[in-house]
């Protein structure tokens, strides 16, 4: 394992529902931070930061996640890591930010959008 470690502060966030208010799916970026010999695992460019992406599906009642590089200025441009799996390794409490997101987006309700395409 490395040393980074996943935080509990969100950089970004989002809801999708249907034209009729149902609930789709509600994503959080949560903010990665570096540990000593993380920097080549990572390889960010200076204006980007890694975050743990977790969506959480109304549908399946079940959250995902993956980590993703996200411009520090602008959080819509997003890149995802060429091998993930070295990422996800290298984050101590990768695994955490799934148990947040349960909670996160009980408590984010006006953070949802409609979906106007979704059938």
């Amino acid at each position: 394992m490395g040393g980074a470690r996943v935080h509990r502060s969100i950089i970004k966030d989002y809801g999708i529902v249907t034209n009729y208010g149902q609930k789709i799916y509600y994503t959080a970026y949560y903010a990665v931070t570096l540990g000593y010999g993380d920097s080549p695992y990572f390889n960010l460019l200076p204006h980007e930061m890694a975050v743990v992406a977790v969506t959480y599906d109304f549908r399946t009642n079940q959250p995902t996640s993956k980590p993703l590089i996200v411009n520090k200025y602008n959080p819509a441009y997003t890149r995802n890591f060429n091998f993930p799996s070295h990422v996800e390794y290298r984050i101590d409490n990768y695994s955490r930010a799934k148990d947040w997101v349960m909670d996160d987006q009980r408590g984010n309700i006006g953070k949802f959008i409609p979906n106007k395409y979704y059938k």
